[in-house]
Parts: structure tokens; C-alpha cells; sequence
């Protein structure tokens, strides 16, 4: 294993971050998924690089970790999204996250 196989995300936050901020999400475990299914095996290490916007706090590295159960869990909540969308059974909940959506053209909710 080499440091090539790292991915790293930095993050910029005026708040603390906690753990649970990353492991709440699926980010990593899409980073994870990516990189196996382009290069055909796990990456070495996942690592979150927090830049805090408050110059007091000192930036912070958290090391994360993706388990099969993450995988599956990340996969049943992706096929119950499209599941809905499919079957118009599906409500969009707008947020911020809206600004880099490929489809906020198209999307209703987002157009306000």
C-alpha cells in the first residue's frame, strides 16, 4: 500500500466538526465505492483534512473507515431513491446542496 492510494476531502467549516459529520454521511463511502470500481481494489486510507474558518482552532484530521455493511447500506438507500423517483413516489427536499445538482433545471422544488 502507498500514500497514492489515500483520498483525501478537505473540508472548510466554521463550526467543530464531530465525527459523526462524516461517518453521518455517504460521501466517503462513495469515494471508497469509486476507487474500488476504478482501480479494482479498496484505497489505502479515506482521510478528512477540517480547515476550520475560525484561525483558533487548529485544523483537524479524521481517518474513516468503509465496512461492507456501510457498501449495502449506501446501496439499499440509493435504490430507494431511485425506486421513488421511478415510481413518482419521490419528494425533493431542497437545501443548499441544490446549487450542484445536475438536474436543478428540471426540478420543481428547487426552482421554488
Amino acid at each position: 500500500t502507498t500514500i497514492d492510494d489515500t483520498i483525501v476531502e478537505h473540508k472548510t467549516s466554521a463550526k467543530q466538526y464531530k465525527e459523526e459529520n462524516i461517518t453521518d454521511s455517504f460521501q466517503h463511502v462513495v469515494y471508497y465505492v469509486s476507487y474500488h470500481q476504478i482501480y479494482h481494489k479498496p484505497p489505502s486510507q479515506i482521510l478528512y483534512h477540517v480547515i476550520y474558518k475560525n484561525p483558533r482552532v487548529l485544523p483537524e484530521i479524521y481517518k474513516v473507515r468503509v465496512s461492507q455493511a456501510d457498501v449495502d447500506k449506501f446501496f439499499n438507500w440509493s435504490k430507494r431513491i431511485i425506486s421513488g423517483i421511478t415510481n413518482d413516489d419521490w419528494k425533493a427536499k431542497p437545501s443548499f446542496k441544490c446549487r450542484w445538482c445536475d438536474y436543478k433545471d428540471l426540478c420543481l422544488e428547487s426552482r421554488g
